[in-house]
């Protein structure tokens, strides 16, 4: 049988079986290379350089552009919106936006009565009470603790690690009562910035009146929250309670205050006993001062 076809195009002849086969469109080399199409994003003429199938090729819309794709994707989304929206104001069923505007929205939707039959339903429907469920989910969580005890732990004290550093760095805010800082110890400093007329170094009272995260070592993520941090006089204050005096506590802060100061060398410390007088304090804090 021979296999030499006529072109639909040029009307020349040629072999069907080296040139693609039926799915050829019966169209020669020379004519499928010169199939051409424009893109509807950005109105280029595309032509078959790469020999494509005609009926593929001729199928495309738009070229090969990565922006040209997702600017189509979203244009067919925002057409599926439209339509479903003008089918539902069609059935004349306003949208629940345009309800809402409109102050159609229904009030039974606040009433307690409402709120507590939703909770019912809520509960009624729960997935958890099919014990079948149940049993799956915590053989699952059984199997990721098995295979990893501490993984969200870990997870956990990275993202808080990482939020403390934005922080210091000054690209977030921390908020005041996620901190440990004391009442007593923030009123103090306030007024003690006053009185020896430090409102105007860098201290982060201004923005953050409480304890400020001093960041020691991000490869063992460790980060500390002196109570008070001068920058520019490069000190740090502490307001000991009494539980400062005893046991651990003490040598947690001994290793603490040696992590600090290897960690930004000629800082000063200063820790002051929660027992002593306001007076007490301040004469403390100027005799240190002097030594600066």
């Amino acid at each position: 049988m021979s296999s030499d076809y006529i072109c639909k195009q040029c009307n020349r002849s040629f072999d069907l079986k080296r040139h693609g086969g039926p799915r050829a469109f019966f169209l020669c080399e020379e004519c499928r290379r010169a199939l051409t199409f424009t893109c509807k994003i950005c109105h280029t003429v595309i032509q078959n350089i790469t020999n494509e199938i005609p009926g593929i090729f001729m199928k495309r819309s738009i070229c090969d552009n990565p922006q040209c794709k997702r600017r189509l994707s979203s244009q067919t989304n925002l057409q599926h919106q439209v339509m479903k929206r003008t089918e539902v104001i069609a059935k004349g069923k306003a949208t629940w936006k345009q309800r809402k505007s409109q102050g159609l929205y229904p009030q039974h939707l606040h009433t307690e009565e409402f709120k507590q039959q939703a909770r019912e339903r809520m509960l009624r429907n729960n997935p958890m009470k099919n014990s079948e469920v149940a049993h799956r989910n915590g053989e699952s969580h059984k199997r990721a603790h098995r295979e990893n005890p501490t993984h969200w732990k870990e997870k956990y004290r990275e993202a808080k690690f990482l939020h403390f550093q934005r922080v210091a760095e000054g690209l977030e805010n921390l908020d005041p009562h996620r901190s440990g800082a004391n009442v007593k110890a923030t009123s103090f400093f306030i007024s003690m910035r006053k009185q020896l007329g430090w409102c105007t170094d860098t201290d982060y009272f201004d923005k953050h009146p409480y304890e400020f995260p001093l960041v020691i070592s991000t490869t063992n993520k460790i980060c500390y929250f002196p109570d008070y941090y001068n920058v520019s006089k490069q000190l740090i204050i502490e307001w000991d309670e009494r539980a400062h005096k005893y046991g651990s506590r003490k040598t947690k802060d001994l290793r603490r205050d040696a992590q600090i100061k290897t960690k930004y060398p000629g800082i000063l410390i200063i820790r002051l006993p929660e027992e002593l007088s306001e007076e007490e304090k301040m004469n403390k804090i100027r005799e240190a001062v002097t030594l600066l």
